[in-house]
């Protein structure tokens, strides 16, 4: 059983009320990811385009995400979760779905990590339409799966 997934079992079995029915919501919704090289799903150019668009920042996964989702909307589909940072911290992060295929450009283009070193659960995974939405509502990026689960 996943890392991640044994922590969000933990931390339902110490809440209660709107929080518990939340994390028993989110366990429900979790599931396990294998990422991939983003090399393995864009070709050289729209790599390069992704490094002249987006510009993908440390510290900057939901916006990172969003913009990938933005410059590939047919292509690209957002996704929010979580991840183990250095195989035993979990962190919320966001990533992009390409097919039946995972990347994380943060990690990967930013960061100069691979993603394949990490645990990955997505909770949800979202359109361009659906995460535009949440954005404007929002005035900024992240909080989608929250935002649509109504989640705490």
């Amino acid at each position: 059983m996943s890392i991640l997934v044994e922590e969000l079992k933990s931390l339902a079995s110490m809440t209660t009320g709107k929080q518990h029915d939340c994390m028993v919501e989110m366990l429900g919704d979790a599931r396990d990811v294998v990422m991939c090289s983003i090399h393995d799903v864009f070709t050289d150019d729209e790599i390069r385009k992704i490094k002249r668009r987006v510009k993908p920042k440390a510290k900057e996964c939901y916006k990172n995400a969003f913009l990938l989702t933005e410059l590939f909307p047919d292509k690209v589909q957002y996704v929010e979760g979580k991840f183990t940072c250095m195989k035993f911290v979990s962190l919320e992060h966001a990533w992009n779905k390409v097919g039946d295929k995972y990347v994380d450009i943060t990690m990967e283009m930013a960061l100069k990590r691979n993603p394949k070193d990490e645990e990955y659960m997505s909770l949800g995974c979202y359109s361009y339409g659906e995460i535009l939405d949440v954005a404007v509502k929002l005035g900024y990026y992240g909080e989608v799966y929250k935002r649509l689960r109504e989640c705490p």
